[in-house]
């Protein structure tokens, strides 16, 4: 049997990119795996093993592979003798076609002119089903040379590898299995005695088409959108049709690429059909997500279809942290201030729901907040002082709604002694809690020191549906050293965003940015980027800006703010022709006076121009929808389609298919 190995690894790959109706029936990666194979021998004596590895304990080196795997070398140094088998039995395979079977395999071949493989020695790679006469499925010799050839592929299985060669980089190597029947064994037997004469092998995977297909076809409710406030996840459904007998009691499920169940649809016999009601989580972050039909008796995945999440959901957290107060009558630690946000959930303002901690290590463990009380009278004279009624509210016990301010102070705070309130007005309502833990000192608690190098603080904080932890820290050393000291955080934590002075003012800059969401999503060939602000204050303009990796971002556009209100406003920019992969984007605001605040960092997966022909379904699919036609290489119009996906497509040759809303062409093969 002949094979032409480039061709067929290139249609393997178009083959089970389609995925319809096609399941995996088997894989042994050596790390969980299937756990059921037997080997003949198991040792390691110097440079002579067969044995389970991690590349550190074996004399050999490989690349593409971090993970463990089985080696072996020069085995009659180890082993009784030269032989040895890995066999992997009782494989079910009751009801599937289309059986194939791949493995990464690598030798180390220390340099061109150092390969060790003699002619007697070699690689094979059988199976039988249920329990016939072993067939060649993968055979790996030297070229035919008497000793110290590299080891090639031996395609024609005649005792000389006369295909692709085998390197020390891990490589994948298929081919198809012929036949079905109930169960299947595989046994690899190596035969390697010489010195340096090596094999690695790893990530064996059988697929087939077990009883029948699924073809996903729609998704109802996309693009999505999740509130962690109310709705707590978004509804729709996931439409599929089928072909081929399941058995009863087989369910449908509705997956992410993660195994994240959305939805399950109980349904059997022949050629089912069907509509999955899926609910997408508030727990997904922003972006764009493949959803697959799994079917569990027998086993089969649906091609994939792609949705949109746009998230707003900002988890509750401290926001600044006045830390180099400023009095004249009382004493410094009295008037440091903690500020925060509710986020985008509720939450009843307690010791019980609340807690902060502060000291020199991560995960600190001094409590500031326990416990709190109610002081109607200082919270009345705060507002004399600011010169506005209403905006402090006395919050022991308040159950707040999602995106309100908190302010946490000593119960000794000194209202109208130094700091300056009444730039807050018009930002509030903010619910004060006042701390009488005895670990606040009146002396200090957070240090003003400019080399008192970093300190942490996290908050533990209930809402009314989840526990929410963060940690937050801050350099010293960026410190004025100055009264009025204080530093800020984004709304996930980490290292302080921000370090300033405000001069013993309580800035509403303190206070909790008026972003309520920041989101992205693929549209056509552009990232829509959009984000909404409750309030602004002295806000310049928005600066937008772009990474493919995450870490190096340069400006992408700016968009003009609205200086200072209290209005919902909502903003958009198109990135237009993104690169493909990851794209990061980061949203910063820019005050007046040249403030810069960060605003936050999302991903949005960008599939560009993916492309292929559908073998089983017979035709031409894309990531997203569109107008599309299908033109010949002569230019003569084959076929079109209107806002869809798939184009029913049967040919052979070179075609070209055109976007005909963006104009954008694409070449495609069909063999």
């Amino acid at each position: 049997m002949m094979l032409n190995w480039s061709n067929f690894f290139v249609f393997t790959s178009i083959f089970l990119i389609a995925g319809v109706g096609y399941g995996q029936l088997f894989t042994e990666d050596f790390e969980s795996g299937s756990g059921g194979y037997s080997a003949s021998a198991n040792c390691l004596s110097g440079s002579d093993y067969f044995t389970l590895t991690n590349d550190a304990s074996i004399p050999a080196n490989f690349t593409n592979n971090l993970t463990n795997f089985f080696a072996a070398q020069d085995i009659d140094g180890c082993a009784s003798g030269s032989s040895q088998t890995i066999t992997w039995s009782g494989i079910s395979i009751s009801g599937c076609t289309g059986l194939s079977f791949s493995i990464d395999l690598a030798e180390d071949d220390d340099g061109a002119t150092n390969q060790d493989w003699d002619v007697a020695d070699f690689v094979h790679i059988d199976y039988n089903i249920d329990g016939g006469a072993y067939t060649p499925l993968i055979w790996i010799e030297n070229d035919g040379s008497t000793y110290n050839s590299a080891p090639f592929i031996d395609s024609d299985f005649d005792g000389t590898g006369d295909a692709s060669e085998i390197t020390s980089t891990f490589q994948t190597f298929t081919n198809v299995i012929s036949g079905t029947g109930s169960t299947l064994n595989i046994r690899i037997t190596i035969d390697l005695d010489a010195g340096d004469e090596d094999i690695a092998l790893d990530n064996l995977i059988i697929t087939g088409a077990c009883g029948g297909t699924i073809t996903a076809s729609s998704i109802s409710g996309d693009p999505f959108t999740v509130d962690c406030a109310g709705p707590t996840s978004a509804s729709g459904t996931f439409s599929f049709t089928s072909s081929g007998s399941f058995n009863a009691g087989n369910v449908f499920s509705a997956e992410l690429s993660d195994g994240t169940v959305l939805g399950t649809l109980t349904s059997s016999g022949a050629n089912p059909s069907g509509a999955i009601s899926i609910n997408v989580p508030a727990n997904l972050a922003t972006g764009n997500y493949d959803i697959v039909v799994t079917s569990s008796d027998p086993v089969s995945t649906s091609n994939n279809l792609t949705f949109s999440l746009v998230q707003n959901c900002e988890p509750p957290h401290l926001n600044s942290l006045v830390l180099n107060s400023c009095n004249t009558v009382c004493d410094e630690g009295n008037n440091e201030v903690i500020f925060g946000s509710s986020g985008d959930y509720s939450v009843t303002l307690n010791s019980a729901n609340l807690t902060v901690t502060y000291g020199s290590s991560v995960s600190p463990t001094t409590d500031y907040t326990d416990p709190f009380v109610s002081n109607s009278a200082k919270t009345n004279s705060l507002n004399t002082d600011a010169g506005c009624s209403g905006l402090f509210l006395d919050g022991l016990n308040v159950t707040v709604a999602p995106n309100s301010k908190f302010m946490i102070v000593s119960n000794d705070f000194c209202s109208g002694d130094g700091l300056d309130l009444s730039s807050l007005c018009g930002s509030g309502p903010i619910y004060v809690l006042y701390s009488t833990d005895p670990s606040w000192s009146s002396s200090g608690n957070f240090t003003n020191s400019t080399s008192a190098g970093i300190r942490y603080l996290q908050s533990s904080i209930s809402t009314t549906s989840a526990l929410f932890i963060i940690d937050y820290s801050f350099d010293s050393g960026l410190n004025s050293g100055a009264d009025g000291d204080y530093v800020k955080w984004n709304s996930t934590g980490g290292l302080a965003s921000e370090v300033g002075n405000n001069g013993c003012t309580l800035s509403a800059t303190l206070l909790p940015i008026e972003l309520t969401e920041f989101n992205g999503f693929l549209r056509y060939n552009s990232v829509m980027l959009t984000w909404t602000t409750l309030s602004e204050l002295n806000n310049d303009y928005f600066s937008l800006y772009h990474s493919m990796n995450g870490k190096v971002f340069e400006e992408l556009s700016t968009v003009p703010g609205s200086g200072t209100t209290s209005s919902i406003l909502n903003y958009s920019f198109e990135h237009r022709n993104p690169g493909p992969g990851i794209n990061y984007y980061k949203l910063k605001s820019v005050d007046y006076d040249g403030t810069v605040h960060e605003k936050g960092i999302i991903a949005v997966q960008v599939e560009k121009n993916l492309i292929f022909y559908n073998k089983i379904t017979r035709s031409i699919q894309m990531n997203y929808k569109s107008d599309f036609a299908v033109y010949g290489s002569d230019g003569r119009l084959i076929a079109r389609v209107e806002q869809q996906n798939a184009i029913p497509f049967e040919g052979f040759g070179v075609f070209h298919v055109i976007d005909e809303r963006s104009g954008e062409s694409f070449k495609l093969g069909v063999y």
